[in-house]
């Protein structure tokens, strides 16, 4: 088994983040410019759009910041963080401080709307970049931003966008899930800025609405009472989003030194990993129906790079925390799959989109949701999980 050798997958991992993954962002990605981050890439790392995502900007400035502090303190990595933290305090947001979601190369809004997960991930990027650099603006911008998002939650008034259900009456389980991660986050980055409620209630939301006890199953859009509409948002199983949520209230629950959310999230884990993973050809299918219906929407059946990489971070945080041996089994199954289909050997990083048959059906590494974040976090975050595994071998 894989996880017999921890060394020799720690290498691996540290590999390809370090001399492959990042080195391909540091090329094509730096906005010299303009400063942040052009992420619209081809396969080759060639821009195809100067647009600016906002979730995209704060998200590889927490990327790299947490590289400078946590694995190697290069000056580029800080210099690139701090050109996308200036960025995104200088453009990202309105007066009223809520977040574009969008901005054209020089920071101009190129999209009407604002977005509450451009707030989050703006946040979690400054927060970490503070921590790294001890500019504490950044702290303070990022503490506002998040008080800011609380507020528009408890308004009701979060922004709608494509993850929105159709129906408004259901909840969603993308904001309670980002919430969790957001605030663990922060409250380690942002000593003393009271988070722990916040990061309580979110887990509480997802382990008592979005988790259904009986199937095991985390669904993507609940009624207020957790119920199940039969309708095809009521349906919807995203196995990739319950994959992320039970990282992250496994990952939170051992911050907060709670036993019982460890276990009941690595019972969602594997719920969702028996459900999503796809028998004929491997690999973990985008979206389901809860009842086997046809996929919603139907691309559901392709196989794409996020899904894959936070089920990596799961499954070996998982297997860390409770030693179970049925996720040292489904990580050996999915590391097979996730690395003989998604890296690309000739220009470096991952694919984003693959077919039922494992087929690359789309080769740009990065688009509007593709940066430098799912592939390097999965990785980081890896190799983090496998030191500990490795240092409690040796204790």
């Amino acid at each position: 088994m894989l996880l017999d050798n921890p060394s020799a997958l720690r290498g691996h991992y540290a590999r390809a983040l370090f001399e492959d993954v990042i080195p391909f962002w540091m090329r094509h990605s730096p906005d010299p410019e303009y400063g942040g981050y052009l992420t619209c890439l081809e396969r080759d790392g060639r821009v195809f759009s100067d647009a600016k995502n906002v979730w995209l900007q704060g998200r590889q400035v927490w990327m790299l910041s947490k590289l400078y502090r946590a694995a190697e303190p290069r000056p580029d990595y800080l210099d690139l963080a701090a050109s996308g933290a200036r960025f995104l305090a200088q453009h990202g947001r309105d007066e009223n401080g809520d977040w574009f979601l969008l901005l054209d190369r020089k920071g101009r809004p190129l999209d009407a709307r604002r977005d509450i997960f451009s707030a989050c991930f703006a946040a979690l990027g400054l927060g970490e970049y503070s921590r790294a650099s001890g500019e504490s603006w950044a702290a303070d911008l990022a503490v506002q931003t998040f008080h800011r998002v609380q507020e528009v939650v408890a308004s009701g008034r979060a922004p709608l966008n494509e993850l929105a259900p159709q129906d408004p009456s259901l909840l969603s389980l993308s904001l309670p899930m980002i919430q969790v991660n957001l605030a663990a986050e922060l409250a380690q980055a942002v000593p003393g800025c009271p988070l722990g409620s916040v990061l309580r209630d979110a887990m509480h939301l997802i382990l008592t609405r979005f988790l259904d006890r009986e199937t095991g199953l985390i669904y993507e859009r609940v009624a207020p009472d957790g119920g199940h509409p039969d309708s095809p948002d009521g349906r919807l199983i995203t196995p990739g989003h319950g994959i992320e949520s039970a990282w992250f209230i496994m990952a939170a629950a051992e911050q907060l030194q709670d036993r019982a959310a460890v276990e009941l999230a690595a019972d969602a884990l594997e719920g969702q990993l028996s459900f999503g993973w796809d028998p004929a050809h491997g690999g973990i299918f985008t979206f389901l129906d809860a009842r086997r219906r046809e996929p919603v929407p139907p691309e559901g059946d392709r196989k794409v790079w996020w899904s894959h990489t936070e089920a990596l971070v799961a499954l070996l945080l998982a297997w860390r925390l409770t030693r179970r041996a049925s996720f040292a089994r489904w990580y050996e199954r999915l590391h097979e799959y996730t690395w003989s289909h998604f890296p690309d050997p000739r220009h470096g990083e991952w694919f984003a989109v693959l077919d039922r048959q494992g087929e690359v059906v789309d080769s740009r590494k990065g688009y509007e949701y593709k940066g430098c974040f799912h592939v390097p976090r999965a990785l980081w975050w890896c190799l983090r999980t496998l030191d500990q595994i490795i240092q409690a071998g040796q204790a």
